[in-house]
Parts: structure tokens; sequence; C-alpha cells
């Protein structure tokens, strides 16, 4: 018997609870990075000889872009095994992290409508979560 896509993805899902637990745990990786960006550039434009102590001299550029590429491998690979999405959804949210950073993280993040759906269309409708 040939398992099917949704019975894929049921299987590297335990229970809607889970799904989202993984995907409040994503979305406080998404707000870490974006603090960390963001400070970054408001202290390379605010605070110029700082940062080119920090950035130039201390190889902080490095720790910064080690940090971003971790959490962006880290998304790409909770899309890949954990979300119930579609192949060619998963491609999509693949290019947004890598190309667009930070703001491609909260773009392929599910708010809370599409985290309904998620679990309405993998778990029946009697699993909805009304929780934030």
């Amino acid at each position: 018997m040939a398992t099917t896509e949704k019975d894929t993805r049921q299987n590297s899902l335990s229970t809607p609870e889970k799904l989202i637990s993984d995907v409040k745990k994503m979305r406080i990786l998404a707000i870490l990075l974006t603090v960390l960006q963001v400070s970054m550039i408001v202290m390379s434009l605010a605070f110029t000889n700082f940062w080119i102590k920090f950035a130039i001299d201390n190889y902080g550029n490095l720790y910064v872009i080690g940090i971003d590429l971790i959490i962006s491998i880290i998304f790409v690979w909770f899309t890949w095994k954990k979300m119930p999405f579609e192949r060619k959804v998963k491609t999509n949210n693949t290019f947004l992290i890598f190309f667009f950073g930070f703001v491609g993280l909260w773009l392929c993040t599910p708010n809370q409508r599409e985290l309904n759906k998620l679990i309405e269309d993998n778990f029946g409708e009697n699993c909805q979560d009304n929780s934030n």
C-alpha cells in the first residue's frame, strides 16, 4: 500500500499541540534574529566609530553572520521536516529564508489563521486550537 504525501506529512507530526509548540519556538527564534539584525543596523548607522571597531577590528560581523546562518538552517530544517506543507511551498519558503534573511523568516512562518487551517487539514476539524 503506497503512502500519500498527506500520510507522510501526518507521520512527521504527532499532535496539533506539538505543531503549535514548534511554531511558537520558531517565532521566538525569528524575534531573536530580528532584534539582533535591527540592532546591528541601528548600531552601524548611529555609532559608526563603535561599529567599525566591532565589525572590522573584532570580527563582529562574522559572529552575526554565523548566528544568522545557524537560525536560517534551523528554519529550513523545520520547514522541510516538521511543517505539513506541500513540496512547492517548502521550496518557496526555503528561497524566502535564504534570499530575504530575517524578513523571509517572518514571511514563511504561518500566522494563527494559517496555523489553524494547517491543523484542520492535517488533523481534522475537531482539533482546532484557540490559543495564541
